[in-house]
């Protein structure tokens, strides 16, 4: 196979979530999860470019040879994914421990003042959003969100079913955390500066954690009574939003929002 049809502004390991290391087993899974549970089938409502996209990254993946030629590929042009979702066009990100260490006190405070925390280790039956969704979802695609790495001090903890992952944008200081489940995502923090954290993020972030469980304005309105109607230098509301809890909080230079599934 020649090079030139393999893309170069894509890397199908981001497009599919998963490890360069990944088993075929694993890839197949993640295709279906993508395809039938996420909806990004265009027969399920998806969008046809995306689904196209998925097809030709799994067409690849779940082919041996092509896969092999296709690393190779990846090599030669610096298509290197470290951890899944760090994709080629973001710049280069490491786990920051000190980072890591203040959003994991952010959540675990917030998710504390909501009832729950720890977070469940096995998701209710309502959860719907899945770990492997975030980085072919609205937030990577439309709002620029890459993967960060895993708070590994919060997984030494609280055990390795809980994945604690962090995002950025690399254009500005908003940050997300989704506490993922066994894969579903049962608890997610979005917190940077009053200003970044405009209507259509809140709304892709309560949809994308909660998997549409919950009346994303709901959630933005919440955001908006800490922003403007409440007083004082630190500001925190919570609410319970169907079977999902909010804690929103504002400080002079930090808003920050939590949702997690209700401790059942």
């Amino acid at each position: 196979m020649s090079n030139a049809r393999f893309r170069t502004d894509v890397d199908y390991y981001e497009v599919l979530q998963v490890h360069p290391s990944a088993h075929p087993a694993v890839i197949r899974k993640v295709y279906h999860v993508l395809m039938l549970e996420l909806k990004h089938h265009p027969d399920l409502g998806g969008d046809v470019d995306r689904a196209q996209l998925i097809n030709e990254a799994f067409a690849v993946l779940s082919d041996p040879q092509r896969r092999q030629e296709y690393d190779r590929f990846r090599a030669e042009v610096g298509l290197r994914t470290e951890w899944p979702g760090a994709a080629r066009s973001a710049p280069e990100q490491g786990p920051d421990p000190e980072v890591h260490a203040a959003l994991l006190e952010q959540i675990q405070e917030a998710m504390t003042a909501l009832s729950a925390w720890p977070p469940r280790k096995t998701p209710p039956p309502f959860c719907r959003g899945r770990a492997a969704g975030i980085e072919v979802g609205p937030l990577s695609r439309v709002h620029g969100f890459r993967y960060t790495g895993s708070i590994r001090s919060a997984q030494e903890k609280l055990g390795t079913e809980l994945e604690f992952r962090t995002y950025a944008r690399p254009s500005g200081d908003l940050r997300m955390v989704v506490v993922a489940a066994r894969g579903t995502l049962v608890a997610g923090m979005l917190c940077g500066a009053p200003e970044q954290l405009v209507p259509d993020v809140v709304r892709a972030f309560a949809a994308e954690v909660t998997g549409g469980e919950v009346d994303v304005e709901a959630v933005a309105r919440l955001l908006h009574a800490v922003e403007y109607l409440d007083s004082g230098d630190r500001r925190r509301r919570t609410r319970a939003l169907d079977l999902w809890l909010a804690c929103a909080t504002r400080e002079p230079h930090q808003s920050c929002l939590v949702l997690s599934a209700y401790p059942l």
